[in-house]
C-alpha cells in the first residue's frame, strides 16, 4: 500500500497523546500535573508533547513511532490505523503548553540521599558532598533532586529520582535548555556529556577515586538519549545540548559519556553529525558495561579486591 507524502506528514503530526486522549483514553493515566504514563507499560512516559519508555530506551514524538515500535505494527499497518481512527472520530488536537510555573519542591534534612548516591550508586562522597554544599542536589521527602540553572544562576530545571524505587520524572514546568549540569571551568574549551546526572556525578566520581583533577571544564546532563528512527529532516540536537553550545560558543571538544544500548549509539551517532564541522567529538561508551556507573561500580569492585 502506498501513501502521498502529504497523507505520511498529516498521520506523522498526530503525537501520543493525542492518539491516546482521542482513540484510547483507558490506556492513558496520569501520573503527575503535566505528565502521563500507559497502564500497559509502566515506564513509557508522556511529558511535554514527547513520549520515552524507559525501560526499552525508546522515544519519539508521535503516535506513529508508538504503534511502530511499541505495538509492533509495520509502518503500513500504523498509517492505516491512524487514517481509520481519523476517519471515524474528528481528531482534537491536545495542547502541550505547561499550565504550572515551575517551582523546586521543599527540601529536608536528612541522610538518605547520601546514602544512596554513595553506597547503593558507589558515587564519591567527595563529590556528592560538593554537590550537595552548592545546592546542585538535595533531597525532598525520599527523593533525589537534580537542578539545573539558567545564565543568571536562577534555577529553571529540577528532575527527581526515588531512593527507594525507579520513579524518576521531571518537576513540572521545568525548562529541558537548563538540565542539569557542572560547570568548573567557564573558560574551558572541553565539554563531557551524559544521559543523566548520576552519569555525570559517576564520571567525576571516577576522576577523584582515581587522583585526578575532577573540577574542571564543563560537564552537561543532556536528560536522557533516544532511538532515531525519524526521518532525518526532522532530527535535532538534544536541546540542553544546544542551549550549553550557544551559552558557550568556545567549545571546541566534545567527550560523549553516553549508555551503551540503542538509542545511546544513535544520540552519539545524531551529535556526532550535526556537530562535525564545529568540534571534535570523543565518543567514551564504556565498552564493556551498560553506562558509566556501571564503570565506577566495577572499578571500585577491582579496587577493592586488590586492597585485601
Amino acid at each position: 500500500m502506498r501513501f502521498s507524502r502529504e497523507y505520511i506528514a498529516e498521520i506523522r503530526s498526530i503525537d501520543l497523546l493525542t492518539y491516546l486522549q482521542n482513540y484510547d483514553p483507558d490506556e492513558l493515566v496520569k501520573s503527575s500535573r503535566n505528565e502521563y504514563r500507559t497502564r500497559t507499560h509502566g515506564s513509557l512516559v508522556i511529558s511535554n508533547g514527547l513520549w520515552h519508555w524507559i525501560a526499552r530506551g525508546i522515544g519519539g514524538k508521535s503516535a506513529l513511532d508508538y504503534l511502530i515500535h511499541v505495538k509492533e505494527m509495520n509502518f503500513a499497518e500504523a498509517v492505516e490505523h491512524l487514517g481509520n481512527c481519523i476517519n471515524k472520530k474528528m481528531t482534537t488536537v491536545v495542547s502541550h503548553k505547561t499550565k504550572y510555573k515551575f517551582k523546586l519542591p521543599l527540601p529536608c534534612q536528612d541522610t538518605v540521599i547520601t546514602n544512596y548516591l554513595c553506597k547503593k550508586r558507589s558515587l564519591s562522597e567527595e563529590v556528592v558532598s560538593y554537590a550537595i554544599r552548592h545546592y546542585f542536589i538535595y533531597q525532598h521527602d525520599s527523593d533525589v533532586v537534580f537542578v539545573g540553572y539558567d545564565e543568571g544562576c536562577k534555577a529553571r530545571f529540577a528532575s527527581v529520582r526515588s531512593t527507594v524505587g525507579k520513579d524518576r520524572r521531571d518537576i513540572a514546568g521545568s525548562n529541558k535548555r537548563y538540565s542539569f549540569k557542572l560547570t568548573f571551568q567557564s573558560d574551558s574549551d572541553v565539554l563531557n556529556v551524559y544521559e543523566s546526572p548520576i552519569d555525570l556525578l559517576s564520571n567525576l566520581s571516577l576522576r577523584q577515586l582515581k587522583g585526578k583533577a575532577w573540577r574542571t571544564q564543563h560537564h552537561l546532563s543532556i536528560g536522557g538519549a533516544m532511538r532515531i528512527d525519524h526521518p532525518e529532516k526532522d532530527r535535532k540536537l538534544p536541546i540542553a545540548l544546544e542551549q550549553y553550545l550557544k551559552q558557550y560558543p568556545q567549545i571546541k571538544t566534545i567527550n560523549l559519556y553516553l549508555d551503551n544500548d540503542r538509542a545511546g549509539r544513535d544520540t552519539s551517532e545524531l551529535i556526532k553529525k550535526m556537530l562535525d564541522n564545529s568540534c571534535e567529538i570523543i565518543d567514551h561508551v564504556p565498552a564493556h558495561y551498560k553506562d558509566i556507573n556501571d564503570e565506577l561500580k566495577h572499578f571500585i569492585c577491582k579496587r577493592n579486591e586488590i586492597e585485601r
